[in-house]
């Protein structure tokens, strides 16, 4: 195996930076459980930021470690396993994958986007609702869908490698990614509740938070898409569009409605049905997820293939990134960072420690994923605002809010699927992006806030 340049700064990162906590003296203070779990931690989103190689290595080395070197114990580490989450996600994918193959997710995406059309805002709209209604029946368990039919409308209005391309590609990853402030989205949710938990076991996160704090970032969507529109297409470039007829035509060509479809149809339902009673019932929402999938098999309706689709290393990376926070606790390490935070946030108001911990989770963006971010930062989020005398859930609303400001395609996998379609150049996604971000953060500050205030979140 010959190793390139490339290859050989991979290596430095994944395995030479983490030594630097290991050197560090140890003591009363910084303790060798400490540098042990720092330096493992480091090292295990290193190599997946970089991808080093398949997540599932990491993923399994990353716990075997710290059980071996007797930083941490057992059930600290492998404590997601005994958790419904992992599994409830695992029966998300399949099912996502399951409604693809059958063609239930295309005909309720084409089927709101008819709705709209004629003539370019009503094309960038059709695309922001559609990729938002087939996002929102999968939990956002459907990223390469969404890309998929944002990629094929700007192919069939002739829209490729043009500005008012981006456009499109930019409502639907409006549309299908950040609309998830909104939504329940399992893989991110259940990363917060399992890391939080490590200190408070009653919290927990549910749909109606989301809907209730975050739906202004609908207005914002919205509002951002018109900007984008006025900004960026000129009026002879989208002239030919007739966006519902396109709709209309890729309908005709699906044909009736499958017994298949229906069948996914039917799962969506009861898992909508299972979610709003869920006050009535106190059972956990993962497993209606697992019960639908497993009456999708008996049935027939899903297949082997939908299980050889689904990507078991993502899984078991999410498995491993929920148990960072119960680690870092058990370590000492949650306590000692927040315990020197405090004091420089102290005297702050609300607002101002609002706004830091947004921008703070934008940096944090920049370097690492928003699955490895909320991992190993949200229990010192949610124990920095409790020391701050704020309402904890304010916080981790926040920092949720920062994991969709981006500036580059890598630093969230959903939009690097859009990027990856050549659509969009490098020059428009990264001016787009910091618009964007930007614009935001200023929403955030201006409306977001206040309204947390007014509905008493703050």
């Amino acid at each position: 195996m010959t190793l390139d340049r490339s290859k050989l700064i991979k290596y430095f990162i994944v395995f030479g930076l983490p030594l630097i906590f290991l050197v560090i003296p140890k003591g009363d203070v910084y303790t060798r459980e400490m540098a042990i779990t720092l330096a493992a931690t480091f090292c295990f989103l290193a190599w997946a930021a970089v991808e080093l190689t398949n997540l599932l290595i990491p993923s399994l080395l990353w716990p075997a470690v710290l059980v071996l070197s007797g930083a941490v114990t057992y059930s600290d580490v492998y404590s997601a396993w005994c958790d419904s989450t992992v599994f409830g996600v695992l029966s998300i994918y399949i099912l996502s994958l399951a409604l693809n193959r059958v063609g239930l997710l295309k005909r309720i995406a084409f089927t709101v986007a008819k709705f709209f059309g004629g003539s370019f805002i009503g094309t960038a709209f059709s695309v922001f609702f559609a990729t938002c209604a087939v996002s929102l029946v999968t939990f956002v368990s459907s990223e390469t869908v969404i890309a998929a039919i944002t990629f094929g409308a700007v192919m069939a209005f002739g829209l490729a490698h043009t500005r008012a391309g981006a456009v499109l590609m930019m409502a639907g990853m409006l549309g299908g990614v950040t609309m998830r402030m909104v939504m329940y989205y399992p893989f991110f949710v259940k990363l917060m509740d399992k890391n939080v938990q490590a200190i408070d076991p009653s919290f927990a996160l549910t749909p109606l938070d989301f809907v209730v704090y975050n739906w202004p970032t609908v207005i914002f969507c919205i509002g951002f898409l018109l900007l984008l529109i006025k900004l960026f297409v000129k009026p002879e470039e989208v002239a030919h569009l007739n966006g519902r007829e396109y709709y209309v035509t890729e309908l005709a060509k699906m044909g009736k409605i499958t017994k298949e479809e229906k069948a996914g149809i039917i799962a969506l339902l009861f898992i909508i049905i299972f979610i709003a009673t869920s006050f009535v019932h106190g059972l956990d929402y993962m497993y209606s997820f697992v019960i639908a999938i497993a009456g999708m098999f008996l049935l027939g309706f899903a297949t082997e293939e939908d299980i050889k689709a689904t990507p078991f290393d993502t899984v078991v990376f999410f498995a491993s990134c929920m148990t960072i926070g119960s680690v870092c606790s058990a370590a000492g390490i949650t306590a000692a960072v927040t315990s020197l935070l405090t004091p420089m946030f102290q005297g702050l108001s609300s607002f101002a420690t609002l706004g830091l911990t947004v921008v703070f989770g934008t940096v944090l963006n920049f370097c690492m994923t928003p699955a490895a971010m909320l991992a190993g930062f949200t229990t010192m989020i949610y124990e920095l605002f409790l020391n701050l005398g704020l309402n904890p859930m304010a916080g981790l609303m926040a920092f949720y809010q920062s994991t969709d400001l981006v500036f580059l395609p890598y630093e969230f996998l959903y939009f690097l699927y859009f990027f990856t379609y050549g659509i969009m150049s490098m020059k428009d996604f990264v001016i787009m992006h910091t618009l964007k971000t930007v614009l935001t953060i200023v929403f955030f500050l201006a409306i977001i806030v206040p309204y947390w205030m007014l509905v008493g979140l703050i």
